[in-house]
């Protein structure tokens, strides 16, 4: 500008997604804001975590549902503790809704399933595979369905709205219900993740993610044309998080947890050679002796049985 000045331009946001009244929140109040509801996010976090893993000990069918359940619960949750927080507009709140219900989702999916599963029940028989199948088959099923039933808008259009005071009244209970990207985003992203997060063991995840992507187009289609509400015409916010670091952190963790399961392969927990418990011609101190190992035969249950290593290389 004027040969002197470097100018930074941007695209103003819509007006209907400004937040006015959000506009006299300062950065301090801001940052206290966001403390709180990090600190909210963890402990939802943590009591989904708890509730699925109790879950999974008792039957991980039963545990597959209730994760599925949580994936359309808890997101409800995470708008009201988004209301804590003050934003410029409303791409950047549903961004902040996204990375939260995105932390959930994820973990309740796809990481829990992992860190409940013994190590040697990886490629068992009802072990993880049998776990993220069920999984799989459940999000395909309860997520659609329960869009397309639309509880509550059915119960104020058929029982709020007839007992209705006035004429105003009534017709507030037919609006739509008000979706928001955040989520919609979280809802095709975790099937993303759990898809690549086990596709080394359970390729077949592939094709159940494009079931439950089929199935979600055309409800979602259906209900966006029929029964939602309009919403604010919202920026990029959510894409552009979405673009730069979820997906590519989805990529970097499919890398990670491939290298794994193919390192870890036949998940014994036994070496395949000495060349990892000897020093030459003599074995390692801490292998000498009589250890007591599993024999991994699904569900949770393995047989013991008794190891012994002396000090010849030979034997």
């Amino acid at each position: 500008f004027r040969g002197k000045y470097v100018l930074s331009v941007a695209e103003a946001p819509e007006p209907s997604t400004i937040r006015w009244q959000d506009q006299d929140a300062t950065l301090m109040m801001k940052l206290n804001q966001r403390i709180l509801t990090s600190l909210i996010t963890i402990v939802i976090v943590w009591g989904g975590f708890i509730s699925v893993r109790a879950a999974f000990r008792r039957n991980y069918d039963l545990a597959a549902f209730l994760i599925a359940i949580f994936n359309i619960l808890v997101p409800q949750l995470f708008k009201l503790v988004n209301k804590l927080e003050a934003h410029p507009d409303e791409g950047s709140w549903q961004a902040s809704l996204y990375m939260k219900v995105c932390t959930f989702r994820w973990i309740n999916t796809a990481i829990v399933t992992t860190m409940v599963t013994p190590f040697m029940d990886t490629i068992a028989i009802n072990g993880l595979i049998a776990k993220v199948d069920a999984v799989l088959k459940a999000e395909i099923i309860t997520q659609p369905v329960v869009h397309m039933l639309d509880i509550w808008n059915n119960i104020k259009r058929h029982i709020f709205a007839p007992f209705s005071a006035n004429q105003e009244t009534m017709d507030s209970n037919f609006h739509g219900s008000i979706q928001h990207l955040g989520e919609k985003y979280t809802a095709m992203t975790k099937i993303i993740f759990l898809c690549m997060f086990y596709s080394l063991i359970f390729p077949a995840s592939f094709f159940y993610g494009a079931i439950a992507y089929t199935f979600l187009f055309y409800t979602d289609k259906f209900l966006f044309f029929r029964s939602w509400a309009a919403i604010p015409r919202i920026g990029n916010d959510v894409a552009v998080l979405s673009r730069n670091f979820y997906f590519p952190m989805t990529l970097v963790i499919m890398v990670i947890m491939s290298e794994f399961y193919m390192s870890a392969y036949p998940f014994d927990s036994l070496c395949d050679t000495y060349d990892f418990v000897n020093n030459g011609d003599e074995v390692l101190s801490q292998y000498i002796g009589t250890h007591r190992a599993y024999l991994a035969s699904g569900g949770g249950n393995s047989e013991a049985v008794t190891v012994t290593v002396n000090g010849d290389v030979s034997d």
